[in-house]
Formats: C-alpha cells, structure tokens, sequence
C-alpha cells in the first residue's frame, strides 16, 4: 500500500485530500471505529484469498477528502469527509462499494464556561452512496456508528471522558439480530469512562 497527501488551510477551512493505493490484503486505516463490526469479514477475506489466491489482480485506488470549518478561535470545528474507493483489475476501472463518510463537531476547551470541558459527536456510515441508490435507505444499520465524547479535567495533566457509541446486536451464534421489521439491525448504545493522561 502507498498514500500521498495533501494538506492546506485557507482562512477559517482547512482541507486535506489523500490519494490511497492498496493492493493485495493490504488495507488503509483497518483499525477504525468498525473494525470490531468488520473483524470477521475481513479475516474471511483474507483467510479466503490466502487459501484460494485469486488469478484476477485487483488494484484499489481511494480517494480521501476531509474538510473542516473552525469558527470562536478554532474552539469549534465542523468536519465532514468521505472516502470514494475504485477498483482496476486490468482491463477495467469501476467504482467500488465500500465507501465512507464522516461528519462531526468537535468543541475545544474554554468554549463552555464555568467548567472547562470538551466533546465531539459524529456520525460515521460505509456504503454510504449504494445505500443511497436502494429502496430501503436508512441513517442507521450495522455499517454505522453514531459516537461522542465529553472530556472533564480532573488535574493538569488528567482527564475523565465520558464515551458512548452505538453498537448492533449479536447472539450467541454471532448472527446479527433485528428489528421487529426484519430489515433494520437492533442497535443499542455502549458507554465507557476513560482516564486521559497528558503532558
């Protein structure tokens, strides 16, 4: 895999494109806020692919674009991204499925008064576009995660986050489970409490 940048940062916006190349197994950011949704398909790609190498090359090209707006002294920033994958096997160049956005709100310290705290919220969805395109479109299924934090010191080198995320469900049997409406996977939120040490 290869990735060549660009960053720059006009007035308020700042912009970042990425060029990311991926060949093989290889993949550009596999540890992210759904790598524990996608673990198991993406150890069954792999496992198939060792076992029964394909005789087809594919090539992927993604194409990564982040665009951000800070606002009260960079204190607050819109960001918004989306990742717009292609594939080449040789002879043709087609758009993948698997892309991505993300949009969020970050808020830095010293915006809130009394306390000085911090939090983000975002919203994260794959196969944003091809969901788009079919009949029963929805904001949330299992390719999405809606996530925030808010961050409280607790000294000057310490912090307290408060975390939450939302999750689908899974049984015993690792199937996915669903909603009374058989299409919409049951989606539950997840909290978590972290200490944050700094320098």
């Amino acid at each position: 895999g290869a990735k060549a940048c660009i960053i720059c940062e006009v007035a308020l916006q700042d912009y970042n494109l990425d060029i990311r190349y991926e060949h093989g197994n290889y993949r550009h950011n596999i540890f992210d806020n759904l790598y524990s949704r996608n673990r198991t398909q993406n150890l069954a790609e792999i496992w198939s692919e060792r076992m029964s190498p394909s005789t087809e090359t594919i090539h992927k090209l993604n194409i990564y674009g982040e665009a951000g707006f800070n606002i009260l002294n960079d204190k607050v920033r819109f960001m918004t991204a989306y990742l717009w994958p292609w594939e080449y096997d040789g002879s043709t160049i087609r758009i993948a499925d698997a892309d991505s956005i993300k949009a969020g709100l970050e808020i830095s310290k010293g915006v809130v008064p009394v306390y000085d705290i911090s939090g983000a919220i975002y919203y994260e969805r794959r196969g944003f576009v091809p969901a788009l395109q079919s009949d029963n479109f929805t904001f949330f299924n299992a390719e999405t995660i809606l996530s925030g934090e808010i961050v409280m010191p607790l000294a000057p080198t310490l912090d307290l986050a408060l975390v939450a995320s939302t999750t689908t469900v899974y049984d015993e049997q690792g199937n996915m489970e669903m909603e009374d409406d058989g299409i919409s996977p049951k989606i539950v939120p997840v909290f978590n409490i972290e200490t944050r040490i700094h320098f």
